[in-house]
């Protein structure tokens, strides 16, 4: 029973439409900048799963860009 609810929970966030606002679209996105994204919409968990959504989502691209300082991401 646990478990279905935990799955009907994660089911939820992943068809929530988040909105990502304008400032954090195309540009490059550091991990201070990530962690500032998810606080700004109050996504649930870590930059992982927004990741995830994105990927899934029809309204958003998402570049990913390797880097000495680490990996920078770019949503469009």
């Amino acid at each position: 029973e646990k478990k279905k609810e935990r799955a009907n929970k994660k089911k939820k966030e992943l068809e929530t439409d988040w909105e990502i606002p304008s400032p954090f679209l195309n540009k490059e996105l550091g991990t201070q900048e990530r962690n500032r994204l998810i606080e700004e919409i109050g996504y649930p968990k870590k930059w992982t799963s927004l990741k995830k959504w994105i990927e899934c989502s029809e309204k958003y691209k998402l570049e990913k860009r390797h880097t000495e300082k680490g990996d920078l991401y770019i949503i469009k």
